[in-house]
C-alpha cells in the first residue's frame, strides 16, 4: 500500500498544477490573477498557464460580442415611478435609451470596482440630463433623437470608457415623448410644424418652376427691347442724315430750300389746318399763320365766281 502512496501523490500534484492551463479563444481575452491581483495584460488567443486554485485564476471575456443596455430614468427607490427630464425651456419630457458597447479591456472591466452596466447606466442618464437642458423641447422632439444619441455616445466614450473598459459603439433614442397629459398638444404642434415644412417645400418647388420661366420671359422681353432699340436708333440716324443734308443745302441757299421744303409741307399742312388768320385792315385778304409771303397772303373770290 505504501509503494502505491508516493505515485498517486505526485499524480495528483501533477494534475493540480495542469488544472491551471486553459484555452483562449479568437474573440476572446484571458484575464488571470494571482493571490487575487489581476495581471496588467490580458492574455491573447492561444493555450496559457495560470497558478492553480486558488493561489491563481483565469477569466475569459469576450471582446467581439456587442452587449446592450437598456436605460431608464425611473426613481431609485421606486422603479415603476417615472422620471421626466427638464429641457431648456422648462418643459418636460420623457426618455429611454440603449447602449450598444464592446469591452476593449478587459481588465478594467472585470475590476473596475463597480458593475461596468450600473456605472454606465448611471452615466448615461447624468450626461442625458446634461443634454436635454441645453435644448427646447420642441428641437428635442423634432431633431432630438440624432442629436442626442450622438452626443451621448460621444460624452460616455470621452469620460468613462477608459475607466469601464468598454467602447460605447451606438446609442439609440428608443423612446422620446412628451408626459401623456399633454402628448396631444404636442402632436398637435408636430402636425403645424409639418404642415408649415410642406407648404416652404411647396412655395420652393413652385420658385424653382417659376424662376426659369421668368429667366426665359426676360430674355425674349430684353431680346425685343434690344432690336426695337436698334431699330429706332437706325431710324434717328437716318433722320439725323436726312437733316444734315437738309441744313447744308440751307445754308447754301436758304430761300430756294425753304421754298422748296414749304412747296412739299404746304399740302400736308394745310389738308390738315383749320386755323385762319384775318388782317382786319387789309380788306379781302387772308393770312395763313406761321407761312411767308407771298404764301400767307390769300384773296378770298367773290362768291358766284
Amino acid at each position: 500500500m505504501r509503494s502505491f502512496a508516493l505515485p498517486i501523490s505526485l499524480l495528483t500534484l501533477v494534475v493540480y498544477a495542469l488544472s491551471g492551463i486553459y484555452s483562449v479563444g479568437p474573440s476572446q481575452r484571458g484575464v488571470q490573477t494571482f493571490l487575487g491581483r489581476p495581471a496588467p495584460m490580458p492574455k491573447t488567443p492561444g493555450l496559457h498557464i495560470h497558478a492553480p486554485w486558488p493561489v491563481g485564476a483565469a477569466r475569459l471575456i469576450d471582446v467581439s460580442r456587442v452587449r446592450s443596455s437598456r436605460i431608464k430614468f425611473e426613481w431609485p427607490n421606486d422603479p415603476g415611478h417615472k422620471c421626466y427630464l427638464l429641457t431648456g425651456d422648462e418643459n418636460v419630457i420623457e426618455l429611454e435609451i440603449q447602449v450598444h458597447y464592446v469591452v476593449k479591456d478587459p481588465v478594467a472591466f472585470v475590476y473596475s470596482g463597480i458593475k461596468p452596466v450600473t456605472l454606465l447606466a448611471m452615466a448615461a442618464r447624468a450626461r442625458s440630463v446634461s443634454i436635454l437642458a441645453r435644448m427646447t423641447v420642441d428641437d428635442a422632439l423634432t431633431i432630438g433623437r440624432p442629436v442626442i444619441a450622438s452626443k451621448l455616445k460621444t460624452r460616455l466614450n470621452k469620460e468613462i470608457s477608459d475607466q469601464l473598459g468598454v467602447q460605447v459603439t451606438s446609442v439609440l433614442i428608443t423612446r422620446l415623448t412628451p408626459p401623456v397629459q399633454v402628448r396631444a398638444a404636442f402632436a398637435a404642434v408636430a402636425s403645424a410644424k409639418a404642415d408649415q415644412a410642406r407648404k416652404i417645400s411647396d412655395a420652393y418647388g413652385d420658385r424653382n418652376r417659376q424662376i426659369p420661366r421668368a429667366r426665359a420671359n426676360s430674355g425674349r422681353i430684353l431680346s425685343t427691347a434690344r432690336a426695337k432699340a436698334g431699330e429706332l436708333l437706325e431710324g434717328t440716324r437716318g433722320w439725323m442724315a436726312a437733316f444734315q443734308k437738309t441744313l447744308l443745302r440751307y445754308h447754301a441757299a436758304p430761300m430756294v430750300t425753304k421754298t422748296t421744303m414749304l412747296n412739299d409741307a404746304l399740302p400736308r399742312i394745310l389738308g390738315r389746318s383749320h386755323l385762319v388768320i384775318v388782317d382786319p385792315t387789309k380788306v379781302n385778304t387772308v393770312f395763313m399763320g406761321g407761312l411767308p409771303p407771298p404764301y400767307n397772303q390769300i384773296t378770298p373770290t367773290k362768291k358766284g365766281r
